[in-house]
């Protein structure tokens, strides 16, 4: 339920008669209709709850029936359905499916909202979602037209790439001849698809972001485009009523013209571009009685903006309250910089303690930082993993054991036992440290950590040359296979003209 606004917004409800959400309790009901994801765990729930209902109505002695109805998003699996029917419950249940697959967050944003994939395919081992993100590819294909190159590096995205091309073909976006069979009417409207693999650049996301609308998902959390602001008030009475409930929520996309401009920006440049936008509004008030009707009608359809504008200003100031003005924020970006850089291993380890019996931060921040210890350094060091691993147990409860083996099985954590670290060659042949970064008008992408560029943006940016990761040698460098090729000479059970699975291919058209 909670995710229902991914569908539509709770005003759109509202629109349709739907004026109030409340917990479904027991009572006189004929129609009951589960809308979830096909997982074990929701499985149990619904079989749980079915045989509670059935229970209860046979004390009762109740005459009439319920009617269940099960719609899987955006598919049904064959596990699911035989949890049910062991439960008992499946003839009880009409089963069918919600094709739901990609969910447009923004113009230019497109989710499948599956945050569990890579536990499941990098821990659990599990690969059925890989089918799920190739089907999705699939369906934008028949709305966008065939996408003409594919690229790609690692190996759930090698299997991602193989299901679109059988999928391509069972769904006649090509003939068996390899020729495009079906276009939408307005041509290819994508030129590239590249895929990769989370796991091939597992760094990125344990540091910190700088941009304006990083910054705000790292303070205060971004969930479904949508950000929890808290209310403050200078009044105590009212102060102790609004902490009491939860804050206002703002949504964050681009049909905010403001946050559009600002939301790329490094957090620096975002407080100097309010304090223009402010003084100018206010320039052209004090000339408002020189100003023609024309420029005085202008003006009025300007100050639609200011709402706007105070929302932003009051979410930067309290953005920077909790970064700049923050002692220990400044320090954990110090130290991230320090392991980007090479350096500091020790004191990162001794600050990740700190973090724990000193700060008592949560324990995502912790895990954070140590992963990013262990990816630059290949390895926790010795003496510092096994204490960094009693502490997360003992302050954080034995319960995050399973948590703490899974991040271990994935490779993000993992005790340092020698060998060669790679991490500094690829550091040094994607220039993903830059030493000179003008965040105020950047030329690199390395601006949204403020001097550290993405491994996954250096590996799109090779893709999208001539050629593709097949020809770049600094991609051979990453594990993980790599292909290169055009859809429109796939021919069946085949990989496409082109392409190259260990980057020794010449990519050729």
């Amino acid at each position: 339920l909670s995710s229902v606004s991914l569908l539509c917004l709770c005003l759109c409800l509202s629109l349709m008669a739907c004026a109030w959400w409340w917990l479904l309790m027991a009572g006189s009901m004929k129609e009951v209709v589960y809308l979830v994801r096909p997982t074990i765990g929701n499985m149990r729930l619904i079989s749980e709850q079915i045989i509670e209902a059935e229970e209860r109505m046979s004390k009762r002695k109740d005459t009439a029936t319920i009617h269940f109805s099960i719609y899987f998003t955006p598919r049904k699996t064959v596990i699911c359905e035989r949890i049910l029917e062991d439960c008992g419950v499946l003839g009880s249940l009409q089963v069918d499916e919600f094709p739901l697959w990609l969910i447009p967050f923004d113009e230019d944003v497109l989710s499948l909202e599956l945050n569990s994939v890579f536990n499941e395919v990098n821990v659990e081992k599990d690969f059925s979602s890989l089918y799920d993100v190739a089907s999705a590819i699939v369906q934008l294909q028949k709305v966008c037209g065939l996408i003409p190159k594919v690229r790609g590096k690692g190996e759930s995205s090698k299997v991602v790439s193989n299901l679109i091309q059988r999928l391509a073909l069972e769904n006649d976006l090509v003939s068996a001849s390899g020729e495009a069979a079906s276009v939408s009417e307005g041509g290819h409207q994508i030129d590239t698809l590249v895929l990769l693999d989370r796991s091939v650049d597992l760094l990125s996301p344990m540091c910190t972001q700088l941009t304006y609308e990083g910054l705000i998902d790292e303070m205060l959390g971004i969930n479904n485009g949508l950000v929890e602001v808290p209310v403050i008030s200078q009044d105590q009475e009212q102060q102790q009523q609004q902490s009491a409930r939860r804050g206002k929520k703002v949504p964050l996309n681009s049909s905010d013209v403001l946050f559009r401009e600002l939301r790329d920006l490094n957090f620096g440049s975002v407080g100097p571009k309010l304090r223009n936008k402010t003084m100018h509004m206010r320039e052209e008030y004090k000339e408002i009685n020189s100003r023609t009707f024309s420029e005085v009608h202008q003006f009025v359809k300007q100050l639609n903006i200011m709402p706007v504008l105070d929302r932003h200003t009051e979410l930067a100031s309290l953005i920077q309250e909790r970064s700049a003005m923050d002692e220990r924020f400044l320090k954990r970006l110090r130290c991230e910089q320090d392991l980007l850089d090479g350096r500091g291993i020790d004191s990162a380890c001794e600050y990740a303690e700190e973090l724990m019996f000193g700060q008592k931060a949560s324990m995502e921040s912790v895990l954070r930082l140590i992963a990013l210890v262990s990816l630059v350094n290949s390895g926790v060091p010795k003496k510092y993993y096994d204490t960094l691993r009693w502490g997360l147990l003992h302050l954080y409860g034995y319960d995050n054991l399973s948590t703490l083996q899974s991040i271990q099985h994935s490779g993000l954590i993992k005790k340092y036992e020698g060998g060669r670290n790679t991490f500094p060659q690829v550091k040094k042949a994607f220039r993903l440290v830059v030493d000179e970064v003008d965040d105020t008008a950047p030329t690199d992408i390395s601006y949204v950590y403020s001097g550290y560029a993405p491994l996954s943006c250096r590996l799109v940016d090779a893709a999208l040359k001539p050629g593709g990761l097949g020809s770049d040698e600094a991609a051979k460098m990453i594990p993980g296979p790599q292909f290169s090729y055009e859809q429109s000479r796939v021919e069946e059970g085949l990989l496409g003209e082109g392409e190259s699975e260990d980057g020794s291919g010449d990519g050729r058209k």
